[in-house]
């Protein structure tokens, strides 16, 4: 038994990821076949798992996957997504050598996908913050990143999803912009000797709180999952 806490977090994090993208692609079936044949289901779920397979986020990976899984039960008579367990809890994971392996056939990481990571890391935060109204998005960003960030780090690497070499490079690109966001919205330490009277908020997280809620005014809305 694994007994690494982060590694457990991160299977743990990976798994509920997978239950909710097949939640997606049953909601998907069943919604395809209230107008499409077979054949046309199938097609659609292809569709959706090659515009998924295209994003640097590691829940789209997830879910292109599902639903290329689903795509492929559908088109063999299968019922959707009833094998489907690469991230289930106790499921065999990725080693530690083909991890290593996969590393080995990537290129170094350039400026491009530096900057990409950079963008993406934006999208992240973006779309948890249209998530819900800015006060519930504050009080849950930091974690929300948190889970984002180790997610991007337990996948970009894992020879699970089919992600092109490209995509894993932007994919670790983001790890170092989602933590350097987590630091900078981390609560100043506490004053040794806090007086009586109700203290101000720290000026640092003064102005955190207003990036975010200017991020939910000024930044455009990304394509989400449907």
């Amino acid at each position: 038994m694994n007994n690494d806490p982060l590694e457990n977090r991160a299977t743990l994090l990976l798994s509920k990821v997978a239950a909710d993208a097949a939640a997606e692609v049953q909601a998907a079936v069943v919604r395809h076949a209230a107008s499409m044949g077979r054949s046309g289901i199938v097609m659609a779920l292809r569709a959706q798992a090659c515009e998924l397979g295209a994003s640097a986020i590691g829940y789209d990976q997830i879910s292109s996957l599902a639903f290329e899984s689903a795509a492929d039960d559908m088109a063999w008579g299968r019922t959707p997504l009833a094998t489907w367990r690469p991230f289930a809890l106790g499921a065999a994971g990725a080693s530690i050598l083909e991890r290593r392996a996969l590393r080995a056939r990537l290129p170094r990481v350039d400026p491009e996908a530096m900057s990409r990571g950079e963008q993406i890391a934006r999208a992240i935060e973006h779309r948890l913050l249209s998530k819900h109204d800015a006060f519930e998005a504050i009080r849950e960003h930091s974690a929300a990143l948190e889970g984002h960030a180790e997610i991007q780090s337990a996948l970009w690497d894992d020879p699970r999803i089919a992600a092109t070499s490209d995509v894993r490079l932007i994919m670790r690109a983001t790890i170092d912009p989602l933590r350097h966001r987590i630091h900078a919205l981390a609560p100043a330490p506490a004053p040794q000797a806090a007086p009586l009277c109700l203290e101000r908020a720290p000026e640092a997280q003064i102005r955190g709180w207003r990036r975010l809620f200017m991020a939910r005014r000024i930044l455009p809305t990304p394509r989400l999952r449907s």
